[in-house]
């Protein structure tokens, strides 16, 4: 294996301490040196494949707790990309050759262990599992790609039916951890001097603690880089503004670059809807603005239009013919103008969608 691919994942199982730590140390030779599990006995070894993904497991071929060729039909069933190799004592070999016919891809005598030999066994049966795993393993990642995808698509109209911030954070947090499998996930917002969480999954609150400090921060980083586990995309509006950062934790699993590529797919999504929310609290704050000023000003017109209507209709009874009609031309006009003011209030109603908008300014003026 190159130095510059990511370090292997491997899991000692051997209820001997000594046996293992012997282990432990010529795997560490390896280069680059890989991640090493321990498990004392089989059944916390299942709990662990279950937990994390692994590349191979080395195995002591006599636990206390039940015979391996129990395990590498487990293994074999739970953790089928996992390569098998069985630690024996010399006078194992034989039945190690039919655990070898069960699954496994080699044995070591525990005797005749050296890093280097060691080492090459454990690359040349990762290799192995991953040249024999590859078309089936194509497939599945390309099938869970795809269930993600469409499950993905699905819950969009969540994220583009919120009205609130609060709501659309909250909305995204839950679809990172329920359609990503991520253990948490953070929304942090800060828009306009206001600042919003929303988190989700086991990890998410310490996630989003770690976010609210990041966001604000330049893309540079003056805030600490996220742990290797975790994941964090900006949150850009369409004016190269930040709104905020969503992140995620991952928890074990395969097609990891798969899922870091939906959730920038998310993170482009949510930016949208944040853009779109903003602009529509706007729109609706100077909706709401020129609504109560057009009510105030239909008031103040009605009012003085009625004192105009009632001044003419007293003086229309002490002049003459001549002046009288002059006041009948001040009436048709007070009653023009008071048309247009109520064609305005109902054209504001009709817009706001309101039954209610500019209702009592008749009673208000009588």
């Amino acid at each position: 294996m190159s130095a510059d691919e990511a370090p292997l994942r491997l899991l000692v199982v051997d209820d001997d301490e000594v046996d293992r730590k012997v282990v432990v140390r010529a795997l560490e030779q390896m280069s680059p040196v890989p991640e090493i599990f321990e498990s004392t006995i089989a059944k916390g070894a299942e709990q662990g494949l279950l937990e994390a993904s692994f590349d191979c497991v080395l195995l002591d071929y006599r636990l206390p707790d039940g015979p391996s060729t129990d395990f590498i039909t487990y293994l074999r069933e739970h953790a089928p990309r996992a390569a098998l190799i069985v630690l024996t004592r010399q006078e194992d070999e034989s039945a190690a050759v039919e655990l070898m016919k069960a699954g496994a891809a080699d044995y070591i005598p525990k005797d005749a262990l050296e890093p280097a030999r060691l080492g090459r066994a454990v690359e040349s049966a990762v290799a192995l599992r991953r040249a024999r795993l590859g078309p089936a393993r194509v497939k599945l990642e390309r099938d869970q790609y795809a269930s993600r995808l469409e499950r993905f698509v699905a819950r969009v109209p969540e994220l583009v039916g919120a009205r609130t911030l609060d709501a659309l954070a909250e909305r995204i947090a839950a679809l990172a951890c329920e359609v990503l499998d991520a253990t948490g996930s953070a929304v942090c917002l800060r828009i306009q001097d206001q600042s919003l969480a929303a988190h989700k999954g086991a990890q998410g609150s310490a996630l989003s603690e770690w976010l609210t400090t990041a966001v604000g921060q330049d893309a540079g980083g003056k805030a600490r880089t996220p742990d290797a586990s975790d994941s964090l995309e900006r949150l850009m509006g369409r004016d190269g503004n930040e709104h905020g950062a969503l992140g995620v934790r991952w928890g074990a699993g395969t097609e990891l670059a798969a899922r870091k590529q939906l959730l920038g797919q998310l993170a482009v999504l949510g930016s949208l809807c944040i853009d779109n929310l903003v602009r529509y609290e706007a729109t609706s704050r100077a909706v709401r603005a020129r609504d109560e000023m057009m009510a105030v000003v239909s008031h103040d017109l009605r009012t003085p239009l009625n004192n105009i209507r009632l001044g003419a209709s007293v003086l229309r009874e002490a002049v003459d013919d001549k002046a009288r009609s002059i006041i009948e031309r001040v009436e048709r006009n007070v009653t023009l103008m008071t048309r247009l003011v109520d064609d305005l209030v109902n054209t504001l109603r009709i817009e706001s969608g309101s039954s209610s908008f500019g209702s009592g300014s008749k009673e208000r003026t009588s």
